[in-house]
C-alpha cells in the first residue's frame, strides 16, 4: 500500500466510523466511553495503517500488548467478566513472550530452534493490530449492542470492509484503477538515502515509467538541480518500489544531500535516452585485480562475459565475470531482498595496437558505474605470427596466441574427453604449418592422421624415418601412430632424441639469442607417453620419460618445443608439465589437476574449470593476447566434416 492509499483509507474509515457511531448512539459520547471505539477500531485503524502497515515485529507486538493490557486494566471491576480475564491472560502472554523473544533471537528465523521459530511466527500473527484489536472491537460491539442487533450488524459490516481494503494485494489492485493512463507523463520519485558518495536510493510510485538505464536528475525543494545519474536497479521492497541510482555528477557542493533544508529532494526520471548497458556500481570487496558488485536476479550475466569500468584517468578497464552467488539481505523483520553477488577479474585496458589486454595497477572507484560489454567494437586485425582461437563470451573481443611462443615456451592443452582439446590442437597445428614450422605428432589416439589429411602428413613408423621427413620441403607434419609397442615412453624418447639430434646439428647458437620455432613435438594423450613416475607400466619407463624431459628442458634455445595434450593432468610427469608457459584449461573434474592449475590462474578461475561449457577454455600464459587468465569460446571448427570427407575418399 502506498502512503497516499493508506492516508485516504485512514480518513475515510475514521470519518465513516464517526458517522455510524453518531447515527446508532444518537451522540458522540461513544468516542470516550465505549470500548468498541476507543480501544478497538480507533487503535486498529491508526496502528495498522500508520505504524504497522506491512507487518509487526517483536517490538510492535510488545507495544501492542502493552496498549491492550493498559486498556483492560481501566475496566471497572463490575465489567471484569470471565472473557475479560481470558483477554488479560492473552495480552500478558503476548507481552512477556515477545519481550523474551527479543532477547533470544540471534540469527535468521530458519536457523533458530523449532520452539523459538514457532513462537515467533505465532506471536507476530496474533500481535498484529488487525487481529488483536479486532477482538476488542467485536467484544465491545457485543457488550454494547448484543450479538445480532441492527447496530451490531452495521458495525460488523464496516469492520469487514476495513479489513478487506487493508489487504495489500487488494489495495494494489484498487490503486491501479486510479493510475493515469499515460504513464509516460509520470516520472517523479523521491530521494530516500545516499548509500555512498556516488550512489542513492529513491522511492517511486508503482506507475512511474522507469527502467534500468534511465537518466535521473535530483532537485531540492526550491527546484535547484543538485545532481544527475543513471538508474541501475529497480525492484519492489516491502511493498515499496525502490530504485538504486549511480550519481554521475554533483552540480553543487558535495554536501548538498546532507543539508536538511533542501529536503524533500525530488528525483525526475527521463526515459528519452535509456542506457541499458549500466547494470550496477562498484561495491565493497573491490581490489586492483577484481571488482565486486551486486545485480538484480532478473539480470542474466554469463560466466566469462565482460563488463567495463571507467577509471579516474578516464581509461576503460575491462573485467571478466568469474563468480556469481545469490545472497539475501534482511531489510526489516520478515522482509528479505535477494541480490546476485558478482566477482569479475581484471583483464585490463584494451590496446588496439597488438589487439591485446594489458593489466592496470589501479583500483576502480567505489560507486563507479559497471557497464555491460556488447558486440560493438570494430573489426580487429590479428598481428602477424598470431592465431585467433576464439572470442570472449558475448563479445567480439578476439583471443589470439603467438605461435612462436606456443612452441618455444611449451604449451599444455588440458581437459576431459570431448571438451574440444583435440580440435583446438588441430587448429594450432594447421597454423604452425602455415608458419613453416615442422610438427612431429606422437599419437596413441590415431586420429590426427585423418583430421589433418589435407596437409598430407608423413607417416613415421620408426625413429629412423624422422631425418628424411625433416629434410622434406613439402611435408610439415610427421605422425607416429602407436601400435602394439610394449613401451610408449621408450618409443617417444627415441623419436624425441632423434629429432633433437638433427636440430642440434643444424642450429648455430648466437649468445643471448634464442632460435625461432623450428620443430613442435605434440604429445597426444601425454599421460600414456610421458607418465609421472608412479604411473609407469614398467620401471624402465621412468628413465625414458626422464630422457624426453631433459630434451624438452633445453630445446627452447634451439627452436624446439612441445604441446602436451591430456585429460589426466595428475598422471603427466611434472618435470615437463611445469615447463609449459602457456596453458589451455578446458572442462575438467580431476581434483589433482585442478589443484595444479591453481598455481597458474588462481582459485577463482580454477574453480570455474569444472563448469566450463564444451568448446570453452581458460587461457593463461606467455603466448596469450591477455596478460591475465581469460575465459574464451573456441572458434567454430569443422573437423567432423573433414573426417567424413577423408573416410569417404
Amino acid at each position: 500500500m502506498s502512503y497516499k492509499y493508506r492516508l485516504t483509507l485512514l480518513l475515510l474509515s475514521i470519518s465513516l466510523l464517526l458517522i455510524i457511531g453518531r447515527i446508532i448512539t444518537g451522540s458522540f459520547g461513544f468516542m470516550l466511553s465505549d470500548i468498541w471505539f476507543t480501544s478497538g477500531i480507533f487503535l486498529a485503524i491508526l496502528i495498522s495503517l500508520i505504524d504497522q502497515p506491512h507487518f509487526s515485529n517483536y517490538g510492535n507486538v510488545f507495544l501492542n500488548s502493552i496498549t491492550a493490557s493498559t486498556t483492560l486494566l481501566l475496566f471497572p471491576k463490575e465489567q471484569r467478566t470471565p472473557f475479560w480475564i481470558t483477554m488479560l491472560i492473552f495480552v500478558l502472554y503476548l507481552n512477556i513472550s515477545s519481550y523474551i523473544l527479543m532477547w533470544l533471537r540471534k540469527s535468521k528465523l530458519n536457523n533458530e530452534s523449532k520452539i523459538v521459530s514457532f513462537l515467533s511466527r505465532i506471536n507476530r500473527e496474533l500481535g498484529k493490530p488487525t487481529v488483536l484489536f479486532s477482538i476488542f472491537f467485536i467484544w465491545g460491539v457485543i457488550e454494547k449492542f448484543g450479538y445480532d442487533s441492527v447496530s451490531a450488524n452495521i458495525l460488523y459490516f464496516f469492520w469487514s470492509a476495513f479489513i478487506l481494503f487493508s489487504i495489500p494485494s487488494i489495495a494494489t489492485e484498487i490503486e491501479k484503477l486510479f493510475i493515469k493512463k499515460h504513464q509516460q507523463d509520470i516520472n517523479e520519485a523521491y530521494l530516500l538515502s545516499i548509500t555512498n558518495p556516488l550512489a542513492a536510493l529513491i522511492k517511486m510510485e508503482y506507475n512511474v515509467n522507469a527502467s534500468i538505464g534511465s537518466s535521473v536528475s535530483f532537485f531540492d525543494r526550491s527546484n535547484n538541480k543538485l545532481a544527475f545519474g543513471v538508474l541501475v536497479d529497480d525492484r519492489i521492497i516491502a511493498n515499496d518500489r525502490i530504485g538504486k541510482v549511480k550519481i554521475k555528477k554533483l552540480l553543487l557542493e558535495e554536501t548538498v544531500f546532507s543539508d536538511n533544508n533542501r529536503y524533500p529532494i525530488r528525483a525526475e526520471i527521463d526515459n528519452s535516452e535509456v542506457n541499458d548497458d549500466s547494470i550496477s556500481v562498484v561495491d565493497i570487496g573491490t581490489s586492483i585485480g577484481k571488482v565486486q558488485f551486486f545485480i538484480n536476479p532478473s539480470l542474466n550475466l554469463e560466466e566469462g562475459e565482460l563488463v567495463w569500468v571507467k577509471l579516474l584517468n578516464n581509461e576503460k578497464a575491462y573485467f571478466q565475470i568469474i563468480y556469481e552467488e545469490i545472497i539475501e539481505e534482511k531489510i526489516e523483520e520478515k522482509n528479505e531482498i535477494q541480490y546476485v553477488k558478482v566477482i569479475a577479474d581484471q583483464l585490463g585496458h584494451w590496446q588496439n595496437e597488438g589487439s591485446r589486454f594489458e593489466q592496470l595497477k589501479v583500483v576502480a572507484s567505489a560507486g563507479e558505474i559497471i557497464n555491460r560489454v556488447k558486440n560493438n567494437i570494430e573489426e580487429i586485425n590479428i598481428p602477424d605470427g598470431h592465431l585467433k582461437i576464439g572470442l570472449i563470451p558475448n563479445s567480439n573481443f578476439p583471443i589470439h596466441i603467438k605461435l612462436d611462443d606456443i612452441v618455444t615456451h611449451n604449451t599444455a592443452i588440458l581437459g576431459v574427453t570431448g571438451s574440444g582439446k583435440s580440435y583446438l590442437s588441430f587448429r594450432i597445428v594447421e597454423a604452425l604449418v602455415e608458419q613453416k614450422i615442422k610438427v612431429l605428432i606422437l599419437d596413441p589416439s590415431r586420429q590426427h592422421f585423418s583430421y589433418l589429411a589435407e596437409y598430407k602428413p608423413t607417416p613415421l613408423k620408426e625413429p629412423n624415418n624422422v631425418q628424411n621427413w625433416l629434410e622434406k620441403k613439402d611435408s610439415y607434419i610427421g605422425i607416429h601412430q602407436f601400435g602394439t609397442e610394449a613401451s610408449m615412453p621408450q618409443i617417444a624418447a627415441e623419436f624425441v632424441e632423434v629429432a633433437f639430434g638433427i636440430i642440434l646439428k643444424k642450429v648455430k647458437l648466437v649468445p643471448g639469442k634464442n632460435e625461432k620455432a623450428k620443430l613442435c613435438i605434440v604429445f597426444e594423450e601425454a599421460h600414456s607417453i610421458i607418465p609421472e613416475w608412479n604411473q609407469v607400466a614398467m620401471r624402465a619407463d621412468s628413465d625414458f620419460v626422464n630422457r624426453t624431459a631433459r630434451i624438452i628442458l633445453q630445446g627452447r634455445k634451439y627452436g624446439l618445443g612441445s604441446i602436451i595434450i591430456t585429460q589426466r593432468t595428475a598422471n603427466v610427469v611434472k618435470t615437463i608439465l611445469n615447463q609449459c608457459n602457456t596453458i589451455f584449461a578446458l572442462q575438467s573434474f580431476d581434483q589433482t589437476g585442478l589443484d595444479f592449475l591453481k598455481n597458474y590462474m588462481g582459485d577463482e578461475y580454477s574453480n570455474s574449470i569444472s563448469t566450463l561449457p564444451l568448446r570453452h577454455a581458460i587461457l593463461v600464459g606467455k603466448a596469450s593476447s591477455s596478460s591475465r587468465p581469460v575465459i574464451f569460446r573456441i572458434e567454430d571448427l569443422n573437423y567432423e566434416t573433414k573426417e567424413d570427407k577423408t573416410n569417404n575418399e
